[in-house]
């Protein structure tokens, strides 16, 4: 193990003494080539490793180290010294002690990295201004060593870079930069407004004073570029399989690079803002139709804008998927035909071993990548992917190669729903049997509906339920009704009052994309939407392009508002649908076919488990009289039509039990309207004769059984109890 460290040490030198005599730099191929003539491959060095061998693969790793450190610089593919890799050259390292130096600095970077972002971050605000800052006292204020930084920010060279001086204004001697990168770097400065000295000093006047670096540190909201969730690694899939008739992913394994086609575009600075790319999109692309425009400027913007190094990217080709890193800034160069002439560097690390789009990749990724668009934010997916490029948290780039492999993705991800209890089905007077069918029916098919007549306790068990699986604060119930729409529920355009005094309208979301966003957000957790009396509202026209993902959870589609910043919308699986539907409304019959492809269906009828023994229990629980249960019971018997049975709800409050003549009242108030329902247009019927209160329990009175008297007498002795059937 000492020689082989020793033989890496000894190719890090190597590389950096080929890149000294190299002031244009070098393509990593060349380097490696020169750096391998000098050092070759011994033993099992020489193996083969992801469509390479082990020891080019280690020096791979090892070059991604020294960025960190601050030695070279990757450029759209292309490796630079830094001043600090000369010094390291000039001290003359023991092979074995420079990768231990190397290492160290990547260690001191993974345990910041946050604290690095934030400075790169920024920088890239500073860019926008004529202003300097003085590096001690920026890195005093997000707590790193100031040298440190130094050194990283010659390997990684963001936008803004060179703002980054001495107390004095001059350019740090920590980078040890020649005369030749000390007059770029003076010329970038000037070129930038700002004003040099005859010593090359910047003005003091720009420097940035500490009440303005503590508002540009504290800015978080300058552009959806600096947003919050923005500060995390982003994850991206730039497709490369097919531009302009030519699969690309090839090259860009080779060279190390990502590109877009950007033939008619206009060069455009890294970090543009949309409104600028849309303007040079709408000169330059005037010729293609609005979409494809608006489409490109989704695009470029994710591109120039957005994506930053470090992020992760991910490119198919086939079945083949391959993940990398950015690692450069954009940049436009020339290439043939101009199908890769805006480009950012990319560090692959599954080149030699790409990994199965079907097999490897997690759950949901296969729907995002069904749309047709060129660049695809899959940050949701950050983590997973950052694993399987062997990135996860703690990863030490030196440990042995064979130490080094892709992890597998993360499983904690997985959707649990928790069984029923006992208490739960005590609270629900309901056989703990018949929740857990509940819930086994959301494990197979995540939307589910209680149907039945009315007063079976449809929505107060849908919320019982789902507060068990997903917690009081992850469910969203809302009510449908005819004159819902789908603006209502997911997301529409609403008048809001604009700066001027006019009315405006704005993309305004519904319960559903507010609840959907949150679920995105926290994969981990369950979230529950209610849809309460469901069959009221006309599901086609309120779901929209929504009920194709009812049934399809790993497909995606393009969503009736969108502007092309969601570019393929996706329903998470961790979001669950519960619905309840009145039978008295509209018969469970005249669901139509796609509903029930879609939804499982569990009755509640007052004549059947868990609904039957509801009411009895609850009474027995209560000590309230018993009589209840039969009236109920009988009542339903005389209803024909089982979709307009009455529930036990009604009768199980307390003040129907507790009020002088609350049964009465309430038989006559909430009961009987519902019958009258049933048979309005009908004649001949006599509603409260036929349903009155001592009409039914006068059929029960006569369908009693007739006890013969003691004796042998016939007359029938009335006992004055009424008869409750027994539960």
């Amino acid at each position: 193990m000492t020689d082989t460290v020793d033989r890496r040490g000894a190719r890090l030198l190597a590389a950096l003494d080929v890149l000294a005599a190299k002031p244009d730099g070098m393509r990593r191929l060349e380097v490696w080539a020169e750096v391998v003539a000098r050092i070759p491959l011994v033993g099992d060095e020489a193996d083969p490793q992801r469509n390479t061998t082990k020891g080019q693969h280690g020096f791979m790793w090892d070059s991604t180290v020294m960025t960190k450190a601050g030695w070279l610089v990757k450029r759209n593919g292309t490796w630079h010294i830094t001043g600090v890799g000369r010094a390291v050259l000039a001290r003359k390292p023991k092979a074995a002690d420079v990768r231990g130096e190397a290492g160290a600095a990547y260690r001191y970077w993974d345990g910041n990295s946050k604290k690095f972002q934030v400075v790169e971050d920024f920088l890239g605000r500073l860019a926008g201004t004529d202003s300097w800052v003085a590096a001690p006292e920026l890195a005093g204020r997000v707590g790193l060593e100031p040298d440190k930084l130094l050194r990283w920010i010659q390997g990684r060279q963001p936008d803004g870079w060179t703002r980054l001086l001495d107390l004095d204004g001059s350019i740090p001697e920590t980078v040890g930069a020649n005369e030749h990168e000390r007059s770029l770097w003076q010329q970038e400065l000037q070129r930038d407004g700002i004003q040099l000295s005859s010593f090359g000093e910047a003005e003091r006047s720009q420097q940035l004073s500490g009440e303005d670096l503590s508002s540009l540190l504290d800015d978080r909201a300058d552009g959806d570029e600096h947003s919050d969730s923005e500060q995390q690694r982003r994850a991206w899939l730039v497709r490369g399989s097919a531009v302009r008739g030519v699969n690309m992913v090839s090259e860009w394994l080779a060279e190390g690079y990502v590109s877009l086609s950007a033939a008619k575009l206009r060069e455009l600075p890294s970090g543009a803002d949309k409104e600028r790319i849309r303007e040079a999109v709408e000169e330059d692309y005037g010729h293609i139709s609005y979409n494809s425009r608006n489409q490109k400027v989704q695009e470029y913007h994710a591109f120039l804008t957005r994506m930053r190094a470090g992020d992760l990217v991910l490119t198919t080709s086939g079945n083949e998927v391959h993940l990398g890193i950015i690692a450069g800034v954009p940049g436009f160069v020339a290439s043939v035909d101009s199908r890769a002439n805006l480009r950012r560097s990319a560090e692959w690390r599954s080149a030699g071993q790409p990994l199965d789009l079907i097999d490897d990749l997690p759950p949901g990724v296969t729907a995002k990548l069904s749309t047709q668009h060129d660049v695809v934010d899959l940050t949701e997916f950050a983590e997973d992917f950052a694993r399987l490029a062997g990135l996860a948290p703690g990863h030490d780039p030196h440990r042995a190669q064979d130490e080094a492999e892709p992890e597998p993705p993360r499983s904690d991800h997985e959707i649990v729903l928790l069984d029923a209890t006992k208490d739960l089905a005590d609270r629900l007077y309901v056989d703990r049997s018949w929740l857990d069918r509940c819930v086994r029916l959301l494990r197979d098919r995540p939307q589910l509906i209680l149907y039945g007549p009315p007063g079976t306790g449809k929505t107060y068990l849908a919320q019982a339920l789902a507060e068990h699986l997903a917690g009081r604060e992850n469910v969203k119930l809302v009510q449908f009704h005819p004159a819902y729409s789908y603006e209502d529920f997911f997301e529409g355009y609403r008048p809001v009052p604009g700066k001027d005094g006019h009315v405006g309208f704005a993309l305004t979301p519904g319960p559903f994309r507010k609840l959907v966003d949150t679920a995105r957000e926290n994969p981990e957790q369950v979230y529950v939407l209610i849809i309460d009396e469901i069959n009221r509202a006309n599901l086609a026209k309120v779901f929209g392009e929504l009920y194709f993902l009812l049934e399809y959870r790993d497909k995606a589609v393009d969503l009736m508002y969108s502007s092309g910043d969601d570019q393929a919308f996706t329903l998470p699986r961790n979001i669950f649908v519960i619905g309840t539907m009145n039978t008295a409304d509209r018969s469970i019959a005249l669901v139509d076919t796609a509903m029930r492809r879609r939804f499982a269906f569990l009755l509640l009828h007052p004549e059947e488990e868990p609904t039957r023994s509801v009411l009895p229990l609850w009474l027995k629980e209560k000590g309230y009289d018993g009589e209840t249960a039969g009236l109920l019971s009988e009542l339903n018997s005389l209803i024909a039509d089982r979709d307009f049975a009455i529930g036990p709800s009604y009768l199980m409050r307390p003040a129907v039990h507790e009020e002088p003549d609350g049964l009465a009242w309430t038989w006559d108030t909430a009961i009987l309207p519902l019958l009258e329902e049933y048979h309005y247009g009908e004649d001949g019927v006599d509603v409260p004769k036929r349903y009155g209160l001592d009409s039914i329990r006068a059929r029960i009175k006569r369908a009693r059984p007739v006890p013969r008297a003691v004796g042998g007498e016939d007359d029938a002795q009335d006992t004055g109890e009424p008869a409750v059937p027994n539960p």
